[in-house]
């Protein structure tokens, strides 16, 4: 198996009301998808911890951690199939408490209303967590998500939980 990069992520869903907040990556993987902001879980961290933080980096905002919805890994695999990144992301649901909308290099940030979501440019993985843990409100202990991309194109596949 040629070398990957494996990650621990908080992803944080930031609603407020039938929104949430989405960031447009400025980097690869996804350059320019929306997608929810987070990022590398620091060592000594909590989950809760680390989605506070990485949101406040991204969004100039304070949170409020309301739950941790569950536990998603993600292969990212090369148009010749070959694994480039496997991710292990807690998904983090978190409502802003103060603090001013400020964008960061990571990227533009923008509210979406929830049935406005399956319409938009969002990362495939994101937009399938975001249904399945927030607005469906499942409670399970992980889901695997196969991410392939073949160029610009991404899918998702190989979806099963656990």
């Amino acid at each position: 198996m040629p070398h990957t990069k494996s990650l621990i992520l908080t992803l944080c869903a930031i609603t407020e009301g039938d929104r949430v907040l989405l960031l447009k990556r400025n980097k690869e993987p996804y350059l320019s998808y929306w997608g929810m902001p987070g990022g590398k879980m620091h060592f000594g961290e909590s989950v809760a911890e680390s989605a506070i933080r990485e949101a406040r980096e991204e969004t100039g905002l304070e949170f409020r951690h309301i739950k941790t919805c569950g536990v998603a890994t993600e292969t990212i695999t090369g148009a010749g199939g070959e694994a480039e990144a496997h991710f292990v992301m807690f998904i983090v649901n978190l409502e802003p408490t103060g603090g001013t909308l400020t964008e960061s290099s990571e990227g533009a940030l923008k509210w979406f209303n929830f049935e406005d979501l399956a319409v938009s440019k969002i990362i495939p993985s994101d937009l399938e967590m975001l249904n399945r843990y927030y607005l469906d409100g499942e409670e399970i202990s992980s889901r695997h998500f196969d991410v392939r991309r073949s160029g610009d194109s991404f899918s998702v596949a190989g979806i099963r939980k656990s």
